[in-house]
This record gives C-alpha cells, structure tokens and sequence, in this order.
C-alpha cells in the first residue's frame, strides 16, 4: 500500500474506534426498556453506578497500559506466561460472539417476523 494517499486512509486506532463504537451503537437501542423494566423509576441510580465503575475501570485500564505498552504485556504481567499469551488469541472470537449477540438482539427489538406479516397484504 506504498502507493495510497495518507489523507485516504484510516489509522488503526480510529479503526479500532469505529468497531467499538458500532458495537456500542446496536446495544444502545434497548437498554431504557430492559432498565426500565427490572429498575422502574429508580434506574438512575444504577447508571450513575455504572458509569463511575467503568471510569474506574478504564483508568486502571490506561495506567496498565502506561506500563506496559501494549496488550500482549498486559497480558503477561496479569495472567502469566501461559494463559496470558492465549487470552490475545481469544479476544477476536469474543467480539464475534458479541457482535452476534447484538445482532439477534436487533431483529428481536425491530421483530421482522410481524413486519414482513404485515406488508404481505392479508
């Protein structure tokens, strides 16, 4: 890809972005109604809950990646020599599981077996 303009592509980390932003995208439709319904009223609470758990979260995150620089090493220094060189492995198979999962969520929420009922014309 000698040859392509820089201005035309896309940088790994923006690529990265993009996968996780859709993903994060399709499960946004329906977490009001699933909230709404175990939660009631009182479901702010748990999203005020949520959201500093997984700020906490992401800064552990960021500071592990300070120090050791990529995510093979992370690996490593959390899991050990064996199991922390095929969690990078796992990984992949992990967002094709979830992008599955939010894609049967999709035609569950949009439920496209009484859509296609009702343009059939009976």
């Amino acid at each position: 890809m000698a040859g392509q303009d820089k201005t035309h592509t896309v940088s790994p980390y923006f690529t990265f972005l993009l996968l996780h932003s859709l993903q994060i995208g399709v499960g946004v439709l329906g977490y009001q109604r699933i909230i709404a319904q175990f939660a009631g009223y009182d479901a702010w609470i748990s999203l005020i809950i949520a959201g500093i758990a997984t700020h906490i979260v992401l800064f552990c995150m960021l500071k592990m990646l300070e120090k050791d620089n990529d995510l093979m090493n992370i690996h490593t220094t959390c899991f050990g020599k064996w199991i922390g060189k095929i969690f990078p492995y796992a990984l992949p198979h992990t967002f094709y599981y979830f992008a599955l999962l939010f894609f049967v969520r999709i035609l569950k929420l949009f439920k496209f077996g009484s859509f296609l009922q009702l343009n059939r014309g009976n």
